[in-house]
């Protein structure tokens, strides 16, 4: 369940197409990432929207000291990791992994 959900705009006031949610606990925060989407449904809006995890400023969650800008959203592991654990940790039997990555802004 999603507590609080803002939609970040520019200073014109035009949506920039990201946003934050609150969920209620970690188990509908878990669901959401795994889905990938969530259904928002209030008195003004009713809308799907895409769930990504928020991949700025986390260290990573083996060695503790690195930034990490990779997120592994399979149930086993459910952490975020710098570039060097990455290859550590799915090395043999999770090489079918895939990172959610930050975005860099230029990317098309």
């Amino acid at each position: 369940e999603a507590v609080v959900s803002t939609q970040s705009t520019g200073r014109h006031k035009y949506p920039t197409g990201s946003g934050r949610i609150t969920f209620s606990c970690r188990e509908s925060y878990t669901n959401a990432i795994v889905a990938n989407f969530v259904q928002i449904d209030s008195k003004k809006i009713s809308k799907k929207i895409q769930i990504e995890p928020c991949i700025d400023g986390q260290k990573c969650c083996s060695c503790q000291q690195d930034e990490a800008p990779n997120f592994c959203k399979e149930e086993q592991c459910f952490e975020y990791f710098c570039n060097s654990c990455w290859q550590k940790h799915h090395k043999f039997g999770r090489v079918t992994h895939v990172p959610i990555r930050r975005k860099n802004r230029f990317e098309l």
